[in-house]
């Protein structure tokens, strides 16, 4: 059966799920954290890789007679300034493998080296980080609500002009009813400062995360074919949380660590405002601390729930390699 693509909009498990409630301030100021002098508002040169390991966590109450087994994935993150220090460029990379299987009818569905490829450009703190384009690539097996599964394959781009966002979705599959959607955005700064969707997380990491938090980010989400209004909130009481590296396994500069490096974190808890509550993805990004190694606002772990409340994802970071020039 041929479908459009607001099917879509389910996702699968290769997709952040953004939704929730919250009441929040207009963002906000942003510094370059991922800089040793943070202050920097310009480009210099910086290359950053960043690896995840990524796990399944089965829910306890799933709305699907779905589950997953034999999951394994990882997340790679590149970010770098471009050739002439005009911009930033972002790539990110999810691949994932396992098998879907109905408790029912006990049918099984395997996917292996399943997909997301996203590459956003945008410009200098100075200019608020704003996007330029981006790209998202999706090759992947989705979860429908009658159970069954399908493969998509779709991509779609998006080209920001001065307040103005135009999104184009393409599909390369054949059971996807249009084969080509434009829509353009207008006033997307009107209310909130804006990001891509697939600049996002890493766009947090230039905000000053602390324990009362609590700002909007506009964002065009194209699978949706909306302009959301996104939260990003600290809410725990005791929201620092601290990571042992070493414990971790992380590799820096292709050496895996040998002695103990504590980090900082802080719990963060994104989604969409909506009117009503829902799963939030929540992100642990390093802080400045005491005894604590600066590690650049870093997203060290985050925990990404799934449709049909099949459970979650947790991306635990495994690998850093870093060089910047300094100003």
């Amino acid at each position: 059966m041929k479908r459009s693509f607001s099917i879509l909009i389910i996702l699968s498990m290769l997709a952040f799920v953004l939704s929730g409630c919250s009441s929040t301030t207009s963002a906000t100021s942003i510094k370059a954290n991922w800089y040793t002098e943070n202050s920097q508002e310009n480009i210099v040169y910086i290359n950053e890789n960043l690896v995840y390991n990524v796990v399944y966590n089965a829910a306890t109450d799933k709305n699907t007679t779905l589950d997953v087994e034999d999951f394994s994935g990882t997340y790679e993150m590149n970010f770098s300034s471009s050739s002439d220090f005009e911009n930033y460029i972002l790539t990110t990379k999810l691949t994932t493998s396992g098998k879907y299987v109905n408790s029912v009818t006990s049918s099984e569905t395997p996917f292996h080296n399943d997909t997301v490829e996203t590459e956003t450009t945008f410009k200098s703190v100075k200019n608020k980080l704003k996007p330029i384009k981006s790209n998202k690539k999706y090759n992947g097996h989705s979860p429908l609500n009658s159970g069954e599964i399908e493969l998509y394959q779709y991509e779609y781009d998006t080209v920001y002009e001065g307040s103005t966002a135009t999104t184009t979705l393409i599909s390369h599959s054949d059971n996807i009813t249009n084969q080509s959607e434009t829509k353009t955005f207008a006033k997307i700064d009107k209310t909130y400062t804006y990001f891509d969707n697939d600049q996002l997380f890493f766009a947090i990491r230039s905000l000053d995360l602390g324990e009362s938090t609590s700002v909007s980010i506009s964002s065009v989400i194209p699978i949706d074919e909306e302009l959301k209004t996104i939260s990003v909130k600290v809410t725990d009481d005791e929201p620092y949380v601290s990571f042992n590296l070493k414990d971790l396994g992380v590799k820096e500069n292709n050496v895996v660590l040998t002695d103990d490096k504590n980090v900082r974190t802080i719990k963060t808890y994104i989604g969409l405002n909506a009117t009503m509550t829902g799963a939030t993805t929540t992100c642990y990004y390093a802080v400045k601390g005491d005894n604590y190694a600066d590690y650049k606002a870093r997203l060290i772990k985050m925990e990404s729930p799934l449709p049909y409340d099949l459970g979650k994802m947790v991306y635990t970071i495994s690998s850093v390699d870093y060089s910047e020039l300094q100003p």
